[in-house]
């Protein structure tokens, strides 16, 4: 489930946001007893954490909790990422020319790896680095809400599904299966329970 390379979009505002890999996290992650749902206990509690925050995202910024669940989980590989732990940076948000925006503290360069079409090569991006995982889903939220090439994402709100469709059509990620991606995510783990109605 853990895709492996960064699938990179350049966003507007100078932003870049895609999908992180977490190296060695599915490794990790099935190594670990599961419990009956087939999550691990810290998959669990990443999810319930993710959880919090998304849905407080929802209400502040409106996009579908269970979908931020879901990009959270992909992009960090349930939590497990160098990005996340050393960064609490759980949406692979890079600086732009502006720097680390109105909500990250700094920027720190760090190794990624960028997919084409012609492939998969290594790289050095900047990564925006957060006070807290609160301060990551935030600026996440606010990309999200004020940029206008997701606005037709926002029009399908009430349709995770739809909004994930969208949200890759609109760019956010290269991968030719980022919104299949997400899906999985959200049915696998029947997210839309965290969704407002």
């Amino acid at each position: 489930m853990v895709p492996a390379c960064r699938l990179l979009a350049v966003a507007a505002l100078g932003v870049t946001v895609g999908l992180t890999a977490a190296i060695g996290a599915a490794t990790a992650a099935t190594a670990a007893p599961r419990s009956k749902a087939g999550l691990t206990a810290a998959q669990r509690a990443f999810l319930d954490t993710a959880a919090v925050q998304a849905r407080s995202s929802q209400r502040r910024y409106g996009v579908p909790a269970s979908v931020v669940i879901a990009q959270t989980v992909l992009e960090t590989g349930w939590g497990t990422s160098e990005l996340a732990r050393t960064s609490r940076n759980y949406f692979g948000m890079t600086c732009g020319p502006a720097g680390a925006g109105p909500v990250a503290e700094t920027c720190r360069d760090g190794r990624d790896r960028v997919c084409t079409r012609s492939g998969c090569r290594a790289t050095i991006s900047s990564f925006r680095v957060y006070r807290s995982m609160a301060d990551s889903f935030a600026d996440h939220g606010r990309l999200m809400s004020t940029n206008p090439r997701y606005s037709k994402a926002f029009a399908a709100r009430s349709n995770p599904e739809a909004f994930a469709k969208r949200l890759a059509r609109a760019g956010y990620a290269t991968d030719p299966r980022y919104a299949q991606r997400l899906i999985k995510i959200i049915k696998k783990y029947q997210l839309r329970r965290h969704d407002k109605r």
